[in-house]
């Protein structure tokens, strides 16, 4: 028996049945409704409902199943006749068996609930006088709700400084046209954008800083559908780590399948093995070479400046990368006199908590990078660990000399004093001046003075 009902409010019509089931037995009730809003010219999508008169079938929905979606698919046999023992089956192999339920359900479907079902169930007339095995088989096709994101980005070159956009490409299948989509983005694994309802990630002015492996991520608002895309390379390099002959600054972009460093002498390159859209949006593969220098000759740098027999010493062992690079980890070594301190490791550190004077010598470290492409040697640099008995020795020294300088400056000040205060009483000996006959006697300081006239 079928009813049928019109409800208004839809924006295009759209059949639905209750239950929703795509095929039922002879003699099943169901009912057919039209979702729509009256307009002249409106018409729904076909909808099919196939009616069979038989012991079993194997039911599922009527329309197409999607990512996300839940199924259920049900052993339903003739009302006229009693069922028992149900078992399912997927590609053949057993997936649910010897139980009252006739029901088969999944939460959320994926591509891989694809494949063909089939249904198996004890069937018996309600006098046991008619007993037979049934069976229905079914297949299953997931379709896609959203392919895999694709990372494009805008423009083709982008200097340093320079605007960028980077933008998570899908869409929904037009059947679920109406599918709301979010977005997240990551750099070398980083998220650098939360999800939200923007496909689009900007960066204001792009610095080296910003190259590196980027992916996003989309998913239904409802979490049931989750895609990643493939990563892609954005690598902004400066004009001085590019070859004679290229431009002054390259914005490389590209799908990459493989990512290798070489040596050439002393220049370093990383080979590019890509997927990428050229600037007048066609598609090529293939690779693409780099001159750069990935990280500059170390240079070792001691603290403290003095380092005194007992005291702690720091060698560090001084370097970056030239451009942010993902994944790419550097390691490294300690050598004095050409022998082993420090085996490579990821500190850029060599510490000693208490020198020795046998710490003393010529100091090396060495880099690599952790997958041993690329190594680099330092210059060396002297160390000297200084006794304590030295450092005394200086200090005193030091001490002394101090003092006398001090002694020094202070005798020369008091001899310079005087001298400027026996000129200033030489300009103003006479003082008295008595006149005793022909001779004179004058009073300097205290001290009479007798001139005589002779």
């Amino acid at each position: 028996m079928a009813l049928f009902y019109v409800q208004r409010g839809a924006i295009r019509p759209v059949v639905s049945l209750a239950p929703n089931w795509g095929n039922i037995i002879q003699g099943d009730p169901v009912t057919l409704m039209c979702n729509c809003r009256i307009s002249a010219g409106d018409i729904s999508d076909p909808i099919t409902l196939n009616v069979t008169n038989t012991y079993l079938i194997l039911q599922r929905p009527p329309s197409a199943i999607y990512e996300g979606d839940p199924l259920t698919l049900r052993c339903h046999h003739n009302k006229d006749y009693w069922g028992f023992e149900t078992q399912f089956y997927k590609d053949n192999k057993e997936i649910k068996s010897q139980v009252t339920d006739s029901e088969f359900h999944v939460d959320k479907v994926d591509l891989n609930t694809t494949g063909h079902y089939r249904c198996t169930k004890q069937i018996s007339s309600p006098d046991y006088s008619d007993y037979t095995e049934s069976s229905d088989e079914f297949s299953v096709s997931v379709k896609e709700l959203f392919p895999p994101p694709e990372i494009k980005v805008t423009p083709y070159r982008v200097k340093e400084g320079g605007d960028m956009t980077v933008t998570c490409d899908t869409r929904p299948d037009p059947l679920r046209g109406g599918t709301k989509l979010q977005f997240a983005f990551y750099r070398d694994g980083r998220n650098v954008q939360e999800f939200n309802v923007s496909d689009t990630y900007r960066v204001r002015s792009a610095q080296l800083e910003d190259s590196g492996n980027y992916t996003c991520e989309v998913k239904t608002v409802s979490g049931t559908v989750k895609k990643m895309s493939d990563g892609f390379y954005i690598i902004i390099i400066k004009s001085e780590y590019l070859k004679p002959g290229l431009s002054s600054s390259l914005f490389f972009v590209g799908n990459a399948t493989k990512n290798e460093l070489f040596n050439f002498g002393s220049i370093v390159f990383t080979k590019l093995y890509f997927t990428s859209t050229t600037q007048h949006g066609v598609g090529h593969r293939g690779h693409t070479s780099i001159a750069i220098q990935l990280f500059c000759s170390p240079k070792i740098k001691v603290t403290p400046w003095m380092v005194i027999e007992g005291g702690s010493m720091a060698v560090t062992c001084d370097t970056r990368l030239n451009y942010p690079r993902g994944g790419t980890k550097l390691r490294f070594a300690f050598y004095r006199d050409g022998r082993t301190v420090q085996e490579f490791s990821e500190s850029k550190k060599y510490r000693v908590r208490s020198a020795q004077l046998e710490d003393s010598g010529d100091y090396t470290c060495e880099v690599m990078t952790a997958s041993d492409t690329v190594k680099k040697m330092g210059n060396k640099f002297k160390i000297q660990i200084y006794s304590r008995t030295f450092f005394i020795s200086v200090l005193t020294l030091a001490v002394v000399g101090g003092l006398l300088l001090i002694v020094l400056s202070a005798g020369l000040i008091w001899r310079c004093k005087k001298r400027k205060e026996s000129s200033a009483s030489s300009q103003e000996l006479p003082q008295e001046r008595i006149a005793m006959g022909n001779n004179v006697i004058i009073n300097m300081e205290g001290y009479l003075v007798l001139f005589k006239d002779i």
